[in-house]
């Protein structure tokens, strides 16, 4: 869920920390989370590389922002928030919801690749010498699947 709310509604990719505890407050996050506290989540979240917590001083401000990680990117992708938000919708869901989801996310209308390009492009970019090293066989068959 915290994914893609930073998906949806973050401007450049970034969701401020002000938003981000509005939108978890409006779910009453804190009571209804089956674990830990949301903080706690928050934390393990950015421990295990699904999201990238982002401090900024600007002129004695500090400037907090959420980004979707690494991890974040690979595993739940576009897809899985375009699914979630279908999921939630169900069968009240407006007509031009696909057209409504791509908007937000950023996509451009015409072919599916379009929604698995950027989480492989983003692989790439932030862990190029592993993605490299297993095309290359060291790390196994990944990429013959």
């Amino acid at each position: 869920m915290i994914i893609s709310l930073i998906s949806l509604f973050g401007e450049d990719g970034r969701l401020s920390d002000a938003k981000l505890d509005n939108y978890l407050k409006r779910m009453n996050a804190d009571v209804n989370m089956p674990m830990d506290k949301t903080e706690a989540t928050l934390q393990k979240m950015i421990k295990q590389g699904y999201l990238v917590k982002i401090k900024e001083n600007n002129n004695g401000d500090e400037i907090v922002d959420w980004m979707v990680g690494p991890r974040g990117k690979v595993e739940v992708g576009n897809k899985g928030v375009k699914g979630l938000v279908e999921e939630v919708y169900g069968e009240d869901a407006p007509d031009d919801l696909a057209e409504r989801i791509r908007s937000s996310l950023g996509l451009k209308r015409g072919r599916g690749e379009q929604e698995e390009a950027a989480p492989a492009e983003m692989i790439e970019n932030t862990q190029g010498a592993s993605r490299r090293s297993r095309r290359s066989g060291r790390r196994g068959n990944e990429d013959n699947d």
